[in-house]
């Protein structure tokens, strides 16, 4: 395992990344405008540039943030040994998530071929190459394609959309539980049981009947909550989390949150093992997540303050 050589390349990575003062400054701009001309003089600058004559600004900086994301991720996944992909994949498979759910999307919805190739991003076996050449096939055909892949596994190929979507996102959460490594298994557990939670809301929360998609819950404790009424799931989120009560949404950003500062944490421990590689994925997801919020808050006449108190940073020391 090429524990050493990766994790020296992460920590000369690391401080690449924006810190608490570049924040600041881009979180004072006046306007989106100004604030996807400064991205545009930084390692963004590439996906700014590229599309800029094609998309809107917000969906610009939406554009820009996940590539970055998807080829930042690459980048580390490329550095690892055939043994280290095998293992740690689950935590690369994220991307992979993106553009089969992207795709099956756009397939619903009726998306040009054309549109959907700026939606995708670099991922590890998904890749946009092979998301784009089966685009031309029906949702079937798109699912029966993957049924290998760990993700699709068991997902239908026909009827409501969010039942596929269920299926896949549950699937990923198993995947976590698989991990292994020692020194990142307190995490990766923690990662599986925030997703295993929202998913029961989730499934909660949309009214259906059949809920056999639960079955695909890794965690018997929360598969045990099929049954249990919406409020008994908020309240044991609740409780279990320790966040505060509101819409899915506040509750699914909130506990992203306690995932993210939990990741970067791990770029401090255990410097030659898998536990920088996690800190540095969240690290990045952080700082993608950042600038959404950032543009999005700029956009919308939002205060520096109450921008400032929705970002996820660390500053350069530790790891």
């Amino acid at each position: 395992m090429n524990y050493p050589y990766v994790c020296t390349r992460i920590r000369a990575r690391k401080g690449a990344l924006f810190v608490k003062e570049d924040y600041r400054r881009f979180a004072s701009m006046n306007s989106i405008k100004e604030f996807l001309e400064a991205l545009a003089k930084t390692r963004y600058a590439r996906f700014i540039k590229e599309a800029r004559p094609l998309l809107g600004e917000l969906e610009l900086l939406h554009h820009a943030t996940l590539i970055y994301f998807g080829r930042e991720s690459m980048e580390i996944y490329r550095m690892l040994d055939e043994s280290l992909r095998e293992k740690l994949y689950p935590l690369f498979a994220r991307t992979d998530m993106h553009n089969i759910l992207i795709t099956i999307r756009a397939k619903y919805t009726g998306l040009p071929k054309n549109d959907l190739e700026f939606a995708l991003i670099p991922a590890p076996k998904a890749t946009p190459e092979l998301m784009l050449a089966l685009y031309d096939m029906d949702i079937g055909g798109i699912i029966a394609a993957l049924s290998s892949s760990p993700l699709v596994g068991t997902a239908p190929s026909e009827g409501k959309l969010r039942d596929i979507e269920d299926v896949i996102f549950l699937n990923w959460v198993a995947l976590l539980k698989t991990i292994k490594e020692p020194t990142i298994q307190k995490y990766t557990d923690f990662l599986a049981d925030v997703y295993s939670a929202l998913g029961v809301l989730r499934t909660k929360l949309a009214n259906r009947e059949d809920l056999q998609v639960l079955d695909g819950i890794p965690s018997e404790e929360w598969r045990n909550m099929r049954d249990a009424t919406v409020e008994e799931v908020l309240m044991k989120i609740h409780e279990r989390f320790g966040i505060s009560r509101g819409s899915y949404m506040d509750m699914e950003t909130e506990l992203e949150g306690q995932v993210l500062r939990r990741g970067i944490r791990l770029m401090r421990l255990n410097p030659v093992s898998a536990a920088p590689i996690v800190g540095y994925l969240s690290a990045i997801e952080a700082e993608t997540r950042n600038l959404r919020l950032i543009g999005y808050g700029i956009k919308a006449g939002m205060t520096k303050g109450e921008i400032w108190r929705e970002l996820i940073y660390e500053s350069r020391r530790g790891g």
